[in-house]
């Protein structure tokens, strides 16, 4: 994507993060990912499988209501909206899409707030459609992030893992490694058991 607009990055935020953040934490309460999940993960899963229907979809609407409510916070905060400094700091949070030499604000004043387009309804966003990846597909990264969508809820990690890489060998390239198509929430503890 050469450029990227407020509305592609909201729609990113949306799929990617929001949805993505419950897709996962849904998934984990009700298979703790991983060969040896935590014991804390199994007690969770256990609560969670014990509850009735009704209760799980109770749940599942508190999950939902955290995760976008901490996402419209954080792109209030990008806005300018809330404060995001004490009083003794001057400034204001910028983000950035840079690519191919080219650079364009996200969230400059004169753009449609970032918040208010996380909040339209669904029935006035920008359709996204899936390219396909599924989960643990191995490939080389770029040949598998040109595949990949927004929809698709995966996480390309590297192996090995590229900080190390980029140290031990000489000739390593991030982008031609070897990568697999994780879910997100598996990806998540991969990282955290390092």
């Amino acid at each position: 994507m050469l450029n990227m607009t407020s509305n592609d990055l909201v729609g990113i935020i949306r799929t990617q993060v929001c949805e993505g953040a419950i897709a996962a934490t849904l998934a984990a309460l009700s298979h703790p990912p991983g060969r040896e999940p935590s014991s804390r993960d199994i007690e969770l899963s256990d609560w969670f499988n014990a509850l009735s229907a009704d209760a799980q979809l109770a749940l599942r609407s508190v999950i939902s209501q955290a995760a976008e409510q901490a996402v419209f916070n954080l792109l209030a905060l990008l806005d300018g909206v809330c404060p995001a400094q004490n009083d003794d700091l001057n400034g204001r949070l910028e983000l950035s899409w840079v690519s191919d030499g080219w650079r364009s604000i996200l969230n400059e004043g004169s753009a449609e707030e970032l918040h208010r387009l996380f909040a339209q309804p669904a029935n006035e966003r920008p359709q996204t459609s899936t390219k396909g990846l599924k989960a643990y597909e191995v490939g080389e990264f770029s040949e598998l992030l040109s595949r990949q969508s927004t929809a698709d809820l995966l996480h390309l990690h590297r192996v090995p893992i590229k900080s190390a890489a980029i140290r031990m060998l000489p000739n390593y390239d991030p982008k031609t490694a070897t990568c697999m198509a994780l879910p997100q929430e598996e990806h998540r503890r991969v990282e955290s058991a390092r």
